[in-house]
């Protein structure tokens, strides 16, 4: 996880560190969302090749992952 976030230390967890982690993990997945829709509304041939899209939809998949284990590293450092 740490390679992705490295705003997170889950060893240490602390609320700033998570908001900052996570607002950087939704901030690529957006990204990666928008470029993909780009592809798909604008006009004329697909110009990316489905495994290219794959690539970038597990990049997404990983964000979001992320994500999840940093909300729940987080909740467990406090209970």
């Amino acid at each position: 996880m740490n390679h992705h976030t490295p705003e997170f230390n889950p060893k240490k967890p602390c609320a700033t560190s998570l908001f900052d982690a996570t607002h950087n993990a939704t901030e690529r997945a957006e990204a990666v969302i928008y470029l993909l829709q780009q592809q798909f509304i604008s006009s004329g041939e697909q110009t990316l090749d489905s495994g290219v899209i794959f690539a970038a939809l597990e990049t997404v998949r990983f964000s979001l992952l992320d994500i999840k284990e940093m909300v729940s590293s987080f909740h467990e450092s406090k209970a």
